[in-house]
């Protein structure tokens, strides 16, 4: 019997620009692209999980969800996984480079060079641990430019969050 999980809502995933190099070197369309990062906000996150790195959802599951043919998540799964974005094992969907969808990892990477970054996404089965073998030498820093970095909230910050965010999670941004 196979488990249906529910499309997922909740929690946020970090997306570097760099991404938008798979269609512009034609990687993929701008539409697979769209449909990629759809399978990313559905993938197992936990570590924990057996199934980490796991897209769970059926393409008919997110057809049925998003509102488009079962034939065009399919298709473009199998382009994904053709261009190795995707890949199968045991017939569970697994995203390899998923390390560039964590927040710990994306920090990293985001610091490379924009060639490094497109061979990330071109050769997603390369493994973290020799990108970080591959990061350049932090150089000195101009003794002009300030390294504190003013992260508190402005008026207008504050004034947005107190309009649109919910009563029991305002006080914990508006303090920080």
């Amino acid at each position: 019997m196979k488990i249906k999980y529910p499309v997922n809502y909740s929690g946020y995933v970090p997306i570097l620009r760099s991404v938008l190099l798979l269609p512009k070197t034609g990687i993929i369309s701008i539409s697979q692209l769209g449909i990629y990062i759809c399978f990313i906000m559905q993938t197992s996150f936990d570590p924990r999980h057996r199934h980490y790195k796991a897209i769970l959802r059926s393409d008919e599951q997110l057809a049925n969800e998003f509102g488009v043919n079962k034939t065009t998540i399919y298709r473009a799964r199998k382009a994904l996984i053709k261009v190795g974005l995707l890949m199968v094992k045991a017939d569970v969907t697994y995203v390899p480079n998923y390390y560039l969808f964590e927040l710990d990892k994306v920090k990293k990477v985001t610091k490379l060079p924009i060639e490094k970054l497109h061979e990330l996404f071109a050769n997603p089965h390369k493994d973290f641990s020799e990108l970080q073998q591959d990061r350049p030498q932090k150089t000195d820093q101009n003794s002009t430019v300030s390294s504190n970095v003013d992260t508190s909230f402005t008026d207008d910050d504050r004034e947005w969050i107190n309009k649109n965010l919910k009563e029991d999670t305002k006080e914990e941004y508006v303090n920080t």
